[in-house]
């Protein structure tokens, strides 16, 4: 086994730099992808766990959850997004799990992320 340890502003040749070492670099950037949509994923079933929007609690027709969204990660990221709803789909019952909604929120601050959560509490109330 081998390690790479870059310090800022450092350059490797590209002569240095093996197809075993870029592989490497990429699992670490998968891993940490799936580490942080998977932190994600928990802090939202923890507020939909406060909220009550974790179980169905009655035969009748589960309310969807609108989860507004604000950040370029999730949006541009495939794999980020992907391992978030993986993560989601995992924590929440099956019965539960189409009623949530991810919805983006695309004006750069989370002002757009609670207007849309927002407009669409008082849309179903």
């Amino acid at each position: 086994m081998f390690s790479l340890v870059f310090h800022e502003g450092e350059k490797v040749p590209e002569n240095e730099i093996t197809l075993e070492k870029k592989k490497l670099v990429v699992k670490a950037c998968d891993i940490i992808t799936r580490r942080g949509a998977r932190l994600a994923a928990a802090g939202i079933f923890a507020i939909l766990t406060k909220l009550g929007r974790d179980t169905i609690t009655n035969m009748k027709e589960q309310k969807k959850t609108v989860i507004a969204i604000d950040g370029s990660l999730y949006f541009k990221y495939a794999k980020f997004r992907g391992y978030l709803v993986e993560a989601l789909r995992e924590l929440l019952p099956d019965d539960v799990f189409p009623s949530v909604d991810l919805q983006q929120a695309r004006d750069g601050s989370g002002i757009g992320a609670a207007i849309i959560a927002a407009s669409y509490s008082n849309e179903n109330n």
